[in-house]
């Protein structure tokens, strides 16, 4: 009995590292997915745009403005990234057209990532560091929050991670990984127009560092990669081309390129590094971990608040031991992380109104300095700081807990908003001739894929257009106001919950759909 027991703790001894690798994971699957369908409620304005352009890809074989396979929608007049609404097809297929099924791919990748960050820091660093980093991004809100958020730019920083991490097994072990490392950074473009920045320069600040530090590599496999890229880049190199007006549209039953009535570039510009507000947000994204906006960041910040020294502290010692190993002429690892967040910082300086998700190449790679800040105190062999050890992993621990009781009961009523679906198949139940909408609260995306409306329907939806996007007015039997309109008896109104104590209760029915109500006038 006793060499049982001393067998299987020699089993649990050896396995430690899987052991520990597997409960994390396990932990951070949970937390990702347990109410899952209802946390948070209701849709974003873009969630629900792009899982209306995901249902008219599946049924009609065009996006909503009538195109095959486009490489970017025009949607709201201004564009939008195509790779959330491509991936949720085959779920819409299996699942049904819902929020769920539209969330899933962002879930599946933000699992995937947990391995993936774990495998970089085990290339990077070591099994141990590997772990420590794991359990911080397991317990991330950041992380936790956008495993949950279908937003079209939530998958670029899976896609940048994935390819970081085929970037560097290619240094280390075969340069054919490159090959995934181009397919991974290519199609991280489709993700979020911001990407088409920082791909190249981070690819071009890694390749300056490898001619510089003389590291032998496989030309046919780098050339190789570059063209993969380019390939997977081409599209969309053709999207600029087309909307500068150096060529026109290409629109074929295989692939568009649309023009759009509103190209975004005057959002990304040098004159935007002039501005000490924009220095300003970026500190507060970056290093505070915050921009005050509710749907991207809480009051528990990205990472909580312990991280922001041992991000400091990380910093410190990536560059003291990257000015090491290059004065000795060696090659380092870890200038590729700060390289990364180089390349994410410049290009978050060059865009305005800059947010948590304007930011988020530079997220992951903030993680692995706090990842190498938490470790440095793990090296430390000192007896007295073993106490400040286990403070540390209790703080963490203990604000893992406390954020994940907010975010699973308070924080999922308090963005977005459910019932939307639920009013828009009251309304088509009753059969009301005319609904109206309150657009201030309700924007018409929302009504879109709710209603599933028909795509020859959209594309006779009356629009109004302004200096930076298309609005629509009415289309079907919805009409989009912004004031309280003169209700007729065959008539509904679709508005915000907290707006109907505007109505009198003697003369209005009201009907609740959680966040939402359908409001109608009482036969007289």
């Amino acid at each position: 009995m006793t060499n049982d027991k001393s067998s299987l703790i020699d089993v649990l001894r050896k396995n430690k590292n899987t052991i520990i690798f597997l409960f994390l994971i396990s932990v951070g699957i949970f937390i990702r997915f347990i109410n899952f369908a209802k946390v948070p409620s209701g849709f974003n304005q873009d969630e629900a745009f792009a899982a209306y352009e995901a249902f008219s890809l599946m049924n009609y074989g065009v996006d909503s403005f009538g195109y095959h396979n486009p490489v970017y929608f025009i949607s709201w007049g201004s564009g939008m990234n195509v790779l959330a609404s491509y991936l949720a097809i085959p779920f819409f297929r299996i699942f049904g057209c819902s929020e769920f099924a539209f969330r899933l791919p962002q879930l599946i990748l933000s699992v995937i990532s947990l391995a993936v960050f774990y495998l970089v820091l085990k290339e990077l660093f070591s099994s141990r560091t590997a772990l420590v980093g794991l359990f911080l991004l397991v317990i991330s809100p950041w992380h936790i929050m956008m495993a949950r958020w279908g937003l079209e730019s939530n998958l670029a920083p899976h896609f940048l991670l994935f390819g970081f991490y085929f970037f560097i097994k290619g240094i280390k072990s075969n340069n054919r990984f490159w090959l995934l490392s181009a397919l991974m950074y290519g199609v991280s473009l489709y993700s979020y127009a911001i990407m088409w920045a920082v791909v190249p320069l981070t690819l071009v600040f890694y390749i300056v560092y490898i001619i510089v530090s003389k590291k032998k590599i496989s030309l046919k496999y780098a050339f190789l990669s570059a063209a993969v890229l380019f390939l997977l880049a081409l599209p969309l190199i053709l999207f600029v081309l087309v909307n500068k007006d150096i060529i026109s549209e290409i629109k074929t039953s295989f692939i568009s390129v649309p023009r759009i009535p509103f190209l975004r570039d005057g959002e990304f510009s040098l004159k935007n590094m002039l501005s000490a507000e924009t220095y300003k947000s970026v500190f507060s994204v970056a290093v505070l971990h915050t921009d005050g906006l509710i749907w991207n960041s809480t009051d528990y910040g990205l990472f909580y608040v312990w991280s922001i020294p041992f991000q400091f502290v990380g910093l410190i010692r990536l560059v003291i031991s990257a000015c090491k190993k290059l004065k000795s002429k060696m090659f380092s690892y870890e200038v590729f992380i700060l390289l990364s967040i180089l390349a994410g910082v410049i290009v978050s300086l060059m865009i305005s109104d800059i947010n948590v998700n304007k930011a988020n190449s530079i997220h992951y790679f903030n993680l692995m300095l706090i990842t190498a800040g938490v470790d440095a105190l793990f090296n430390i062999k000192i007896k007295w700081v073993r106490m400040a050890k286990i403070l540390v992993v209790g703080a963490y621990a203990v604000s893992f807990i406390m954020f994940s009781s907010y975010y699973l009961r308070e924080y999922g009523n308090m963005v977005f908003g459910s019932g939307i679906s639920e009013a828009v198949e009251y309304t088509k139940q009753q059969g009301y001739e005319t609904v109206y909408v309150y657009s201030y609260v309700i924007p018409y995306p929302h009504i879109l894929f709710a209603d599933k409306t028909p795509r020859e329907v959209y594309e006779n939806a009356e629009r109004i257009q302004d200096e930076v996007h298309l609005d629509v007015t009415a289309f079907s039997n919805y009409v989009f106001v912004t004031n309280v309109p003169m209700l007729g008896f065959n008539d509904a109104f679709i508005i915000d919950a907290g707006n109907i104590f505007v109505f009198d209760a003697d003369f209005y029915n009201i009907e609740l759909f959680d966040h939402y109500a359908v409001v109608t006038r009482k036969p007289i």
